[in-house]
């Protein structure tokens, strides 16, 4: 692949003025780029590349409120019809600049009322401008945005930096959030890329703080696999078997437990249907309470482990199961505006031998729920 680069956006000083920006391109095969000015139709770019069909640059000169786009592609082999009809063809790299006026801050009238929506892992907005069609760039961070050199407000080192291309009406959902934090957003709408644009820009920035997030848990059914019994399976009985399963939290680089539950089951069998056995008696439940969670403890894990007891059984030993190499398993959280709320979720989670002397595994059957508020 090629890789072109250029600044996405251009300060022009004034209306009647227009400002340079520079297209390099790099590549491991020849290359032939086609560009276009403000959706106009593609055309082969004159001499271009310049005197290297594989490296070099060159300058564009765009005037407020116009949107410069180039795509690089194998020179050859070509099809009829190019460049007006790239479908299909060996796409190596493109770029898309825009050129807005400086100190041209405005109030766009919206169609409908800017009124961002918060979860516990999403930050929603609508933004209207038709018959415009705006150009948006949305940042969000844990920081407060600052201004830049050019009057810009800008988030330092922002989690989210998002582009989305030319629309009357945009729809914006960013997830993942981490639940019960603060944040930050600015959302700078662009007049840019039609004949009739002017390059003029507004800014909405502010804050918010997102849900918190209530957690179901319960152990639902263990289902024996493997009970190890030295017969075939479904051939005998076996334990009794102590198992320990925990519920913890997770996330970079740490694993910390939050509800620790220990059992005994007196037997079990790896013979259908009897091999399902329901935890209900057991009181295998939790309820993992709301709270702000960080980078650390955003996940919940499932931690598993199992011992089948074989004390007193000739030429036999105990058997161990866990989840593999006895670290948690991770719950599958949902996040987005409509799938972040739900009850009646199923996962699996497995145990499977922990050595090749053993031969013990199951897996529980988990049932559990989430509510942001």
């Amino acid at each position: 692949m090629a890789l072109l680069t250029a600044p996405p956006i251009v300060i022009v000083p004034a209306t009647s003025a227009s400002a340079p920006a520079t297209v390099e391109y790099t590549s491991g095969v020849d290359l032939i780029i086609r560009e276009r000015m403000n959706s106009s139709p593609w055309r082969l770019r004159s001499g271009a590349p310049p005197n290297n069909l594989r490296h070099g640059s060159y300058d564009v000169f765009l005037k407020p409120g116009e949107k410069y786009e180039a795509e690089a592609y194998r020179r050859e082999p070509l099809p009829s019809g190019f460049p007006a009809d790239a479908t299909g063809i060996d796409l190596q790299g493109k770029v898309a600049i825009r050129a807005i006026l400086t100190n041209a801050s405005t109030n766009f009238p919206l169609t409908e009322p800017f009124n961002p929506e918060v979860g516990g892992t999403y930050w929603w907005a609508r933004v209207a401008t038709p018959p415009l069609q705006t150009f948006l760039i949305v940042q969000i961070g844990s920081t407060p945005p600052v201004p830049d050199g050019d009057g810009f407000l800008r988030i330092p080192s922002a989690k989210f930096n998002l582009e989305f291309d030319e629309a009357a009406v945009h729809a914006i959902e960013i997830q993942p959030l981490i639940p019960g934090n603060e944040f930050h957003f600015v959302v700078t709408i662009l007049d840019v890329g039609s004949v009739t644009s002017t390059g003029r820009w507004e800014q909405k920035r502010g804050s918010f703080t997102t849900k918190l997030r209530t957690t179901f848990i319960l152990f639902k059914e263990l289902v024996v696999t493997d009970d190890s019994d030295p017969g075939a399976i479904g051939s005998g009985i076996a334990g009794p078997g102590r198992f320990a399963f925990q519920i913890r939290e997770m996330g970079e680089g740490q694993s910390r437990v939050d509800r620790d539950f220990q059992f005994t089951i007196q037997s079990f069998t790896d013979k259908a249907p009897q091999n399902v056995i329901d935890l209900s008696p057991y009181g295998l439940a939790h309820v993992v309470s709301a709270k702000p969670l960080t980078p650390q403890t955003e996940h919940l894990g499932i931690a598993l482990r199992g011992v089948e007891e074989d004390t007193g059984v000739f030429f036999d030993t105990d058997d161990i199961a866990e989840t593999l190499f006895g670290t948690a398993r991770k719950l599958e959280l949902p996040t987005g505006r409509f799938k972040e709320n739900f009850t009646g979720r199923t996962q699996k989670i497995y145990a499977l031998p922990r050595s090749s002397g053993d031969e013990f595994s199951f897996h529980v059957n988990i049932e559990y729920a989430a509510f942001y508020s």
